[in-house]
């Protein structure tokens, strides 16, 4: 089964890598507590006993949050020397997990980073800054060597492009305090670049956090090695475009207008202009919905040949019911291969992983959706 670092693939896409760091990181803290017995307490402030990175919306930054757990444990600490010190540490050196356990002489610090050697290598200076800090305030802390986990997290299982897949998080400690990540794909990968996959997944994950919206499980359970059922088809369209009023099915993803998404940069299939990356992107699309009702997937080369334009009709016939053997730039027909993509996807997210990520609450800032989406259509033509 492959396995690589999502930074070791996916270049171009900093606001998705970014985001899906977080979301990795704050599902292995879940982990962190529920294997050290300790999920009902939760991380500080409610419990005094673990502490995790994150910015409480609105309320408090993580540095003030971990200068604050740092003396409700050590009342000898310096408040304001230390968050100065904190400040003064290359954009901070706040542990991704600290733990407190008193009775039991447990005094322990982790950071968890992408398995790629840039990450590796990261996370060991970060544990440095921290030796030196708990060095200099007299703490007890020390690089962690209790929880060494080797834990395989199912993430997304499905069809995707017309592939069948499953997808998990993979963590494991390789040092001292270093705990590292990976995305593990297994299925019928030479169909598809290992990277449009991590992508698809990435995003479909942030927008479902973003978006609170946990994918309703399909009726019936799949049987084992069978993807799961499948939803039922998106709406049909308003009956006259107009590209500043979403398919039905975008407002499941917080889209209420999407002039400002970019999908396609222009037309595709009969009489388009078929530009190779749009016309890819559609290709991708239409082996989505190909590859849940059973049909002859497409070879992904960007030429708008007769199948890819006899696909786009079929596809026409069966939800737009608007047969013209083209996808505009801003028509029904791209915009309903979309949102088809965008169920699809997030019908394969697997609902634990995503409830626990809502409850941790790890997104920072407010996810503009449509931005979000036409970020991942432009890698879609780029990769």
């Amino acid at each position: 089964m492959p396995c690589v670092a999502p930074s070791e693939v996916l270049v171009h896409t900093s606001p998705a890598l970014r985001l899906f760091g977080l979301f990795a990181e704050a599902r292995i803290s879940r982990r962190y507590l529920k294997d050290n017995g300790r999920q009902a307490a939760g991380f500080f402030p409610p419990s005094t006993l673990d502490f995790t990175d994150k910015t409480i919306k609105g309320v408090v930054g993580n540095i003030k949050l971990f200068t604050d757990y740092i003396q409700s444990n050590n009342s000898h600490v310096d408040v304001i020397r230390f968050e100065k010190e904190l400040r003064t540490k290359d954009k901070g050196a706040v542990p991704d997990i600290a733990s407190h356990l008193k009775t039991i002489s447990v005094f322990e610090l982790y950071e968890i980073k992408p398995r790629s050697n840039s990450g590796i290598k990261d996370g060991q200076k970060k544990l440095v800054k921290l030796d030196d800090i708990c060095k200099k305030f007299t703490l007890p802390y020390q690089r962690g060597t209790k929880y060494s986990p080797n834990v395989r997290i199912q993430i997304w299982r499905g069809r995707l492009f017309g592939a069948n897949l499953n997808a998990f998080l993979q963590f494991e400690r390789i040092e001292p305090g270093l705990i590292v990540y990976q995305i593990c794909i297994e299925g019928e990968l030479k169909k598809l670049a290992f990277h449009l996959l991590l992508l698809a997944i990435a995003t479909i994950i942030i927008i479902v956090v973003a978006t609170k919206r946990v994918p309703i499980p399909s009726p019936g359970k799949p049987a084992p090695g069978d993807p799961p059922a499948l939803p039922p088809p998106v709406p049909s369209p308003f009956p006259t475009p107009n590209p500043g009023i979403p398919v039905p099915a975008f407002l499941n993803f917080g889209i209420r207008d999407n002039r400002s998404m970019s999908l396609i940069g222009e037309s595709v299939g009969q009489g388009g202009r078929n530009k190779f990356g749009d016309v890819k992107v559609v290709q991708l699309l239409l082996n989505d919905w190909l590859g849940r009702k059973g049909g002859n997937l497409l070879k992904v080369d960007g030429l708008a040949g007769p199948k890819t334009v006899s696909a786009i009709s079929q596809f026409q016939n069966s939800q737009t019911k608007w047969v013209d053997g083209r996808a505009d730039k801003c028509g029904r027909t791209i915009q309903m291969l979309l949102a088809n993509h965008l169920n699809n996807l997030a019908s394969g997210v697997d609902q634990s992983f995503v409830r626990d990520l809502i409850y941790q609450s790890p997104v920072p800032e407010q996810i503009e959706t449509a931005k979000l989406i036409s970020d991942y259509m432009m890698e879609l033509r780029l990769g």
